[in-house]
């Protein structure tokens, strides 16, 4: 009887243990409370770089293979403060270079992923487009573009945004009725949306998904009892100039367990006006503020204070500045490679020390692509490359188009004049 009466125990601290393993940590006594220092330090991206490089190494000198995690807002931006690390011989061996994604996925706690799965990458717009669907004939506000996978992407994007914000469904629901509401936007959107959301939500959590949206809350019930927080120098938050609410919490939580360095690009300036709100909310958090001055160059400066202070004289432009006016995306593509062509074959400029900012990606990246591959030069295109913009994937679409037309003509010809097809 007492190994039954033992076993019983045991199987019931287990069953708590598997569950809820966070409020044992809890209900342990805690240390006396610890103030970590939170430091923010504002500039432009020269004088950050400056100061990322100091910190790294003042970081490193006691213990140099102690973590030191750096958030940036993309791989990319990554990369290159590793390499700028490098170049100037400053050990880096264990900066863990991390996107707010990376960093949430890798500071959850297992228990809480318990019988859930990340949802597949094409899923989602594929479970909308089915929600969707079975609201078609339900006199849905939508029903004219339901079946178009750009509203299904718009939606998605809407749904995070929303949980980003820490909106929650019963939230909207509550304020859909609002005077305020109705007069803004069309009621009927809002309750759509709504509906789209709610079903979203209840058939993720029959399949046992969870969204990138949800791991971020898993994360931040994670912070207190992560290792990787605690045991790591400092926490450095990079290159961010806007942090929506979810963000802004892992940040806040974090800051109770390690110290939190936030080097922002910002100066007191109407060009750096979309950084003021987050700014101003690491202000509110009692972070200690360090202004970094690093000297601008004068075209670029008198450029974005003639562009976002209209009404001011514009002084002092530079022969490094050029400002040409070319009709339409193709005049204006051409104009720059004859640019890029210029400072490659005149200037001696290396290919990989140029880059091509432009306002959206769409037709630019693939005007860009074509008209630099002709060249020789293989550009490197941030958000990636669309399958459907290449040769085998335009010619697997083509080839679609053909039992779409039940083998017409025109999508025939079509198809085999674009398609490099090889004799059998």
């Amino acid at each position: 009887s007492h190994h039954r009466q033992a076993k019983q125990v045991g199987n019931v601290m287990n069953s708590i243990f598997a569950t809820r393993p966070h409020v044992w940590y809890h209900a342990l006594p805690m240390a006396a409370e610890k103030n970590f220092e939170k430091q923010l330090i504002t500039g432009d991206y020269p004088a950050l770089e400056a100061v990322f490089q100091r910190t790294v190494a003042d970081l490193g000198q006691d213990d140099p293979l102690r973590p030191l995690i750096v958030l940036v807002p993309s791989h990319l931006l990554g990369l290159h403060l590793s390499r700028t690390l490098a170049a100037r011989g400053i050990a880096h061996i264990n900066t863990r270079f991390m996107t707010l994604g990376d960093f949430a996925e890798s500071i959850t706690i297992p228990t809480l992923r318990a019988g859930k799965t990340a949802v597949p990458a094409l899923a989602r717009e594929a479970l909308v487009g089915d929600i969707v669907s079975g609201l078609k004939a339900k006199n849905f506000y939508f029903g004219a573009i339901a079946d178009k996978s750009g509203f299904h992407e718009a939606i998605l994007r809407t749904i995070d945004d929303l949980k980003r914000a820490c909106i929650k469904p019963e939230t909207l629901g509550k304020v859909c009725g609002s005077a305020a509401v109705r007069s803004a936007c069309h009621p009927g959107k809002l309750r759509d949306i709504l509906k789209v959301w709610n079903a979203y939500e209840s058939r993720m959590l029959e399949l046992g998904w969870y969204d990138k949206a949800d791991g971020d809350e898993m994360a931040l019930e994670s912070v207190p009892q992560s290792g990787l927080i605690a045991g790591a120098a400092a926490i450095l938050l990079y290159g961010f100039y806007d942090l929506a609410e979810m963000p802004r919490r892992i940040v806040k939580a974090c800051s109770d367990v390690n110290s939190i360095i936030a080097l922002v690009p910002f100066e007191d300036r109407r060009s750096f006006d979309f950084s003021r709100p987050v700014i101003d909310w690491f202000r509110a958090e009692g972070f200690s503020e360090a202004v970094e001055n690093a000297e601008r160059t004068t075209a670029l400066g008198d450029l974005a204070d003639r562009i976002f202070n209209p009404d001011g004289p514009i002084a002092g432009i530079e022969k490094s500045l050029e400002i040409i006016s070319a009709p339409g995306e193709v005049r204006e593509v051409r104009e720059i490679v004859r640019l890029i062509s210029r400072e490659i074959l005149e200037e001696g400029v290396a290919p990989h020390e140029i880059a091509v900012l432009t306002r959206r990606s769409h037709p630019y990246t693939g005007l860009f692509r074509d008209l630099l591959e002709a060249m020789g030069v293989m550009p490197y295109v941030l958000e990636g490359i669309d399958l459907t913009d290449t040769r085998p994937g335009k010619s697997l679409c083509l080839l679609l188009e053909i039992l779409r037309h039940n083998f017409s003509r025109a999508a025939v010809i079509e198809f085999a004049t674009y398609a490099r097809l090889r004799a059998a």
